[in-house]
């Protein structure tokens, strides 16, 4: 079975908006073109990645490095949404930069998705809102 994990960048507005709103956060996490366009999210802060290649992988290094890691992406929050393997989450811009640094899931997720690494970088210069999820 497939498993993606789609990440968002979003302004503060639009994250105040979707805490509230269950169907347009859904929308907004399955890159819905007209939810999209209707709050300002432009394309290229939208990134899906093969979730179960970052699993694979984190499993593999930490196996090799004789650790017991899983992966881990550190979200300092939830939504109520769950898509169907756990709750979306979601992050301000500054605990994001220090998930990058901690969580074992993003290290592998940067060199498997180079699209990940330059929304980082807007993330960090735009102070953007990350939500995320696995389905």
């Amino acid at each position: 079975m497939s498993m993606s994990m789609q990440i968002v960048a979003i302004k503060q507005g639009v994250f105040n908006r979707i805490q509230e709103d269950e169907q347009a956060l859904k929308k907004i996490l399955i890159f819905d073109p007209k939810i999209l366009k209707e709050f300002g999210i432009r394309e290229m802060n939208c990134v899906d990645l093969d979730y179960r290649s970052i699993e694979e992988a984190v499993i593999s290094l930490t196996e090799l490095m004789g650790e017991d890691d899983e992966v881990s992406f550190d979200a300092e929050g939830v939504f109520n949404y769950d898509a169907g393997y756990g709750p979306a989450m979601w992050w301000s811009w500054t605990k994001f930069a220090k998930a990058l640094k901690s969580g074992a899931g993003w290290n592998v997720a940067f060199e498997i998705e180079p699209k990940l690494r330059k929304l980082s970088k807007r993330i960090k210069e735009q102070k953007l809102w990350v939500i995320a999820n696995i389905s």
